[in-house]
């Protein structure tokens, strides 16, 4: 039982450091919203707002509730944006 305990702590390390990583990972993006999609996977939903960086590179986001960031009003948001407009974007993840 001793030897799987140090393998055990690193797990929980890594899962740590992946799940803080990714939720306080904080990037802006100034994009053209070109799409809007809803997708719907059996009771979940996803927001996903298609857009073309001022480069020329296209790049998704996807606009969900977010309980460790204070994030609730997904729908709301997602009202909010439209097509063929420029946005500055926070977003978090990978």
């Amino acid at each position: 039982m001793k030897k799987f305990i140090p393998i055990l702590v690193i797990v929980l390390v890594i899962a740590a450091g992946l799940f803080f990583g990714s939720t306080f990972n904080d990037q802006e993006y100034v994009v053209t919203v070109t799409k809007m999609e809803r997708v719907n996977y059996n009771d979940d939903g996803k927001y996903l707002v298609f857009c073309e960086k001022e480069d020329g590179e296209v790049i998704v986001f996807e606009n969900t509730d977010n309980w460790f960031r204070g994030k609730f009003r997904s729908s709301d948001m997602y009202a909010q944006i439209k097509e063929n407009h420029t946005y500055r974007f926070t977003v978090i993840g990978w």
